[in-house]
C-alpha cells in the first residue's frame, strides 16, 4: 500500500484562488475558499464550499485515482443541508471527466452512493442522519475490475454505513477526484466545509483510518542551502521559505547555470499547527510552491523530498507559479532536509516561494483541533 495524494485543510500553500496555486492542480469550479475561522476542522483552515446563488463550488485533484484500488478518506461539514436530491460532496471521474461514482448528501441529511450506468445510479442509502455544523470523517474505497464486476465501500466515522457489489454498466477508468459541490447545486448560500483528504492505492476495500493531515513548515537549514539570490525579508534564511499562504515576496531565487539545491528541516512534532505527541504517522509528502522564469526550464525544476530530488511533473511555465507535492517512501516523521527545491541547471531563474510537508496520522492524546473524541453517530446496519 502507498499513499497517492494528501491535503491538509489549507491545500498546502493556504491559497485556493486559482488552478495552479494549491495541490488541488484540477478543475476549480464556484467560490472555494480557505477558512481559517472556529469552524475549522484543527489547524490553519479547511476549504470552504459556497454555492453562492446555486452553483457547484469544488476543487478537483488529477489523476490520483485508478480502477485497480482506491482509498479516499476526507473530513467533512456542512452548515446546511441541499434543497436537491442529489448533490455530490465527493465525485469520482474519469480523465475526461465523466462521472463513475459519487458520495451524495441527501435533503435528509443521508449519506447516498452512486455509481452503474453513467455514475449516477443509486447504489444504496445511509441511515445515519448527519447533524449541521459536525465534522465527520467520510471515507470511499473501492475496485473496479469490470463494467460487471466492481466493488465499492463507505464509511462514516469509521464504520461501514454504505455498501454495493457488481453494479451493473458500471462505468470503468477512474482518474480524477473532485470534492465539494460537485453534482447538482445543493441550491443558494448552502455552505460544505472539507479537510484532510488522503488517497492510498489499497485494495483492501477497509477503512483506512482516524486519518488527519497537517502542515509542517521549514524551521532549519539543511545540508544544502545553495541557492543564490534572497529575495524579501527573513531573520533566518527559512524566514523566506515558511509562508502560509504563501507570499512569492519572500523567496529564494537561483540565477546561476550551474543547477543547486535549497532544502530545509521542519518544525518539530509538537510545534506548529497540530501537535504530533503520541501521533501515528501514516505518511508523508514533500510540496513546493515555485516557478521558472522561462518555458525551456519548465520540467526541470525538482522537489527535494527526504533528501532526495524528485522530477515534477510541471503543469504552468514561463514565471508563473504553481504548488506540487511528492510522496516520501517512509513513514516516519520527517528528518532534516525533508522539503525544498533543486533547480533547473539551465539559464532561467528558479524561484522557490515557500514549501513544506503535509503529515498524515492518527492522533494520539494531544492535538491542535476539536476535542479528540466528538459526539458520536448513531449507525444502523442492514443485514
Amino acid at each position: 500500500m502507498a499513499i497517492v495524494f494528501l491535503s491538509d485543510g489549507a491545500a498546502a500553500s493556504g491559497d485556493v484562488s486559482a488552478v495552479n496555486t494549491s495541490l488541488f492542480e484540477g478543475t476549480l469550479s464556484g467560490i472555494v475558499t480557505i477558512d481559517t475561522s472556529a469552524a475549522k476542522h484543527h489547524g490553519y483552515g479547511c476549504l470552504k464550499h459556497d454555492s453562492g446563488a446555486s452553483a457547484s463550488a469544488y476543487r478537483a485533484k488529477n489523476s490520483v485515482l485508478a480502477d485497480a484500488g482506491r482509498r479516499i478518506s476526507f473530513w467533512y461539514e456542512n452548515d446546511g443541508l441541499p434543497a436537491a436530491a442529489n448533490s455530490s460532496i465527493l465525485r469520482v471521474m474519469t480523465s475526461a471527466n465523466a462521472q463513475v461514482a459519487a458520495i451524495i448528501v441527501d435533503s435528509a441529511g443521508h449519506l447516498r452512493l452512486q455509481g452503474g450506468a453513467s455514475g449516477t445510479t443509486v447504489l444504496a442509502t445511509g441511515l445515519s442522519t448527519l447533524n449541521l455544523g459536525q465534522w465527520y470523517r467520510i471515507a470511499l474505497c473501492y475496485t473496479i475490475t469490470s463494467a460487471s464486476v466492481s466493488e465499492w465501500r463507505v464509511y462514516l466515522d469509521g464504520v461501514l454505513e454504505l455498501t454495493a457489489s457488481n453494479p451493473a454498466t458500471q462505468v470503468t477508468a477512474s482518474a480524477n477526484l473532485r470534492i465539494g459541490w460537485a453534482g447538482t447545486s445543493p441550491g443558494a448560500n448552502v455552505i460544505m466545509r472539507s479537510s484532510d483528504v488522503y488517497v492510498d492505492d489499497s485494495t483492501a476495500l477497509t477503512d483506512p483510518g482516524d486519518i488527519w493531515v497537517t502542515n509542517k513548515m521549514p524551521a532549519s537549514l539543511g545540508s544544502l542551502n545553495a541557492f543564490d539570490t534572497p529575495v524579501g525579508t527573513g531573520t533566518n534564511r527559512w524566514d523566506r521559505v515558511n509562508e502560509r499562504p504563501v507570499s512569492t515576496a519572500n523567496r529564494y531565487t537561483h540565477a546561476a547555470t550551474a543547477q543547486a539545491t535549497e532544502e530545509y528541516g521542519v518544525e518539530a512534532a509538537a510545534v506548529g499547527e497540530d501537535n504530533l505527541t503520541g501521533a501515528t504517522i501514516v505518511g508523508w509528502g514533500a510540496w513546493a510552491y515555485f516557478g521558472v522564469a522561462a518555458a525551456a526550464g519548465s520540467t526541470l525544476a525538482n522537489i527535494v523530498c527526504n533528501g532526495s530530488p524528485v522530477a515534477t511533473t510541471t503543469t504552468v511555465n514561463s514565471g508563473l507559479y504553481q504548488c506540487q507535492e511528492k510522496i516520501a517512501a517512509v513513514a516516519t516523521y520527517p528528518g532534516a532536509n525533508a522539503t525544498g527545491l533543486r533547480s533547473t541547471g539551465t539559464t532561467v531563474d528558479t524561484n522557490l516561494a515557500d514549501c513544506g510537508v503535509l503529515v498524515a496520522y492518527i492522533p494520539g492524546a494531544v492535538v491542535n483541533g476539536p476535542p479528540r473524541f466528538r459526539r458520536p453517530v448513531q449507525h444502523w446496519t442492514r443485514r
